[in-house]
């Protein structure tokens, strides 16, 4: 039986009822007290009125454990549930002198007791190189850099004008269904379906105001098959790759379209993407000067957090994407996606997933619009604590007096700005007059509104006038 979960006054109020004519059913679903319990301690006046067994610790003693324990997550240590009880078990006998090893029944009930304070979450994975190159400061430098350029070329209200683009691979891996089976079996396998291990890419491109551009496809092939390119969402455009993945040349192929997409959209446009060394070259940096069209580049590593597609829109579409594949398979039979339908399964896709309101949802939950310079703090990855660093912490004894940790802010170091950090994959001739254009683009735009610091890598269409001198 469930415990009933009550305060010691609602207890007191409970039975001062019954006593004064009230059933023990109308008092039960008046304040939650369990029927019998109230009748108990009406027969029995000597009955103690508690919550039941103590704990192990006080009030305020748990109350001290809960600030340590927050305190510990501030400076990184990975706090599991064993990991928990052991600390637990080495307080109790700190403030009580017993010797008692906690167990996950009192770490149950002790969740429970401060459930406003602590809960269980499951770790997400996520690559060495993401955690560490998300820090505060970047964080920071993003938005103040973001917010510049929305101000300084009045886009914090035009979020027509605001787009993203991002590549994504959709593999053939299906949705694995719940089955009923036979109380003997242990394990059940999935019939059909993919490996998991086919991908073909899409680039993807929305605006903050939930419309979507239609995509454009890449086969691994080398040459492309008009019968691959029938049955997609309307505008869709294709190629082939060797490798199936975006090329310098694809992505340039993709911002001709992208311009002419846009060419009736007030200008100026912004367009944000990730720094892949395929998505700067000459050629398109002057199509964006022609265009009017400002190019900024997320941090590198940071994409998970600031990228509006990667935050919100493609989690839910590659779920989508899974329960469509998984329908195709059940239909045809087939273990494979054949490259003839795939254009029907994105437009299928584009219909369910790509939604203004999940567009929309990556744009605000990235802070870009609506602007929010506190957005993403929560992805800021604190550094793990090493081993050895625990094992050096100074030894505490019975006779010192416990007050809580001072915990002082990590100190997150920036990448010196700069300095030019993104592989932008060009020969050595044209290397250093694009950094050129860059830095003098940064310079420019920025001179009158902020200190002399290259903020992430962005181009003005209004600025070019070096790189016209040169070529």
């Amino acid at each position: 039986m469930k415990r009933s979960n009550y305060s010691k006054e609602n207890l007191l109020r409970a039975v001062e009822e019954y006593k004064n004519g009230a059933t023990s059913t109308e008092v039960s679903s008046k304040y939650g007290v369990p029927g019998s319990t109230v009748r108990n301690h009406n027969y029995n006046s000597k009955m103690r009125f508690g919550g039941g067994r103590p704990t192990v610790l006080t009030s305020h003693q748990e109350q001290y454990l809960v600030e340590l324990l927050k305190n510990l997550e501030l400076i990184g240590l990975r706090l599991m549930k064993v990991v928990v009880m052991k600390l637990g078990s080495e307080y109790v006998k700190l403030v009580t002198g017993k010797s008692v090893e906690l167990g996950r029944k009192w770490l149950k009930y002790f969740l429970n007791r401060w459930k406003g304070e602590l809960k269980v979450i499951k770790e997400k994975k996520i690559e060495a190189s993401r955690r560490n190159g998300f820090t505060e400061n970047i964080r920071c430098c993003w938005f103040e850099k973001l917010e510049l350029i929305l101000r300084t070329n009045n886009l914090i209200a035009r979020p027509h004008v605001i787009y993203n683009c991002d590549e994504s691979g959709f593999s053939d891996e299906t949705a694995c269904e719940m089955v009923i089976v036979s109380h003997e079996t242990k394990q059940a396998y999935e019939q059909s379906g993919g490996s998991g291990k086919s991908f073909t890419t899409s680039l993807i491109c929305g605006n903050a105001a939930g419309d979507i551009l239609p995509p454009f496809i890449i086969y691994s092939a080398k040459n492309l098959n008009p019968q691959w390119i029938l049955g997609g969402p309307p505008g869709s455009s294709f190629a082939v790759s060797d490798s199936g993945w975006i090329t310098k040349h694809l992505f340039a192929d993709w911002f001709k379209s992208f311009i002419e997409h846009t060419k009736n959209v007030s200008k100026p446009v912004l367009l944000i993407m990730d720094n892949h060394s395929c998505h700067i070259s000459i050629e398109v940096i002057e199509l964006a000067k022609e265009n009017q069209i400002l190019l900024l580049l997320l941090p590198p590593c940071c994409t998970h957090a600031l990228q509006p597609l990667d935050t919100a829109t493609f989690s839910s579409a590659k779920q989508s994407w899974k329960r469509i594949v998984t329908k195709y398979f059940l239909r045809s039979g087939r273990k494979t996606i054949r490259k003839i339908d795939l254009p029907v399964l994105f437009k299928e896709l584009y219909s369910s997933a790509f939604t203004p309101k999940q567009v929309l949802a990556g744009f605000s939950r990235a802070g870009v619009w609506p602007f929010d310079s506190n957005a993403m703090k929560e992805k800021v990855a604190r550094q793990p604590l090493a081993t050895k660093q625990l094992n050096q912490c100074p030894q505490t004894t019975s006779d010192t007096p416990i007050t809580p940790p001072s915990i002082q802010p990590s100190s997150f170091n920036m990448h010196d700005q700069n300095k030019s950090t993104t592989p932008l994959g060009f020969n050595n001739k044209n290397e250093n007059e694009l950094n050129y254009v860059l830095n003098e683009n940064i310079s420019i735009s920025t001179r009158a509104a902020t200190p002399k610091t290259n903020p992430l890598i962005t181009t003005n269409p209004n600025v070019f006038h070096s790189l016209d001198q040169t070529m």
